[in-house]
């Protein structure tokens, strides 16, 4: 049942599943709650997927819907696919270089790791897409021409 829920029907028959499951149980004690489990899987997913895809666990809030995390633009630069709780300022940066997850709770999030890992070409076009986004239009080059813009007509210079 903690497969299943967690992680895919796919990914419980690939060798990662192994690997992990191996990793979890080694790093398991007696009265954990199924939540520092499930955190636990996420952490050792994170470190398996992050070298073919990104992964941003910054909770859905105020503060975070407004913010551009770094670690976004980041894995677009290099073209990674990445998952990520559905933040309004991550789906604006990213598009449809990520995987959006709207539920914030653990299993959404590695559920959605999980499915992504079982999808080596939806991730490498996720990838391609955001690569490509960020070289047009988010990349530093795009960002001086739009603040000398933004200068000079603050600066009545327009």
């Amino acid at each position: 049942m903690f497969r299943s829920a967690c992680l895919g029907k796919n990914f419980r028959t690939t060798t990662n599943f192994l690997k992990v499951g191996l990793r979890i149980l080694s790093g398991v004690s007696n009265g954990e709650t199924v939540d520092t489990i499930l955190l636990k899987v996420i952490a050792v997913l994170t470190i398996n997927f992050t070298v073919e895809s990104g992964v941003s666990g910054d909770p859905i809030n105020s503060y975070n819907h407004h913010c551009t995390m770094n670690k976004v633009l980041e894995y677009m630069a290099v073209g990674k696919p990445q998952v990520t709780f559905d933040l309004k300022e991550s789906r604006c940066s990213a598009g449809a270089a990520a995987h959006y997850v709207s539920e914030v709770t653990s299993q959404a999030l590695g559920q959605a790791i999980a499915d992504l890992i079982d999808d080596p070409a939806r991730r490498e076009q996720m990838g391609q897409l955001g690569q490509a986004r960020f070289r047009a239009e988010l990349n530093w080059e795009k960002s001086v021409q739009q603040l000398e813009a933004a200068y000079a007509h603050t600066l009545g210079q327009a």
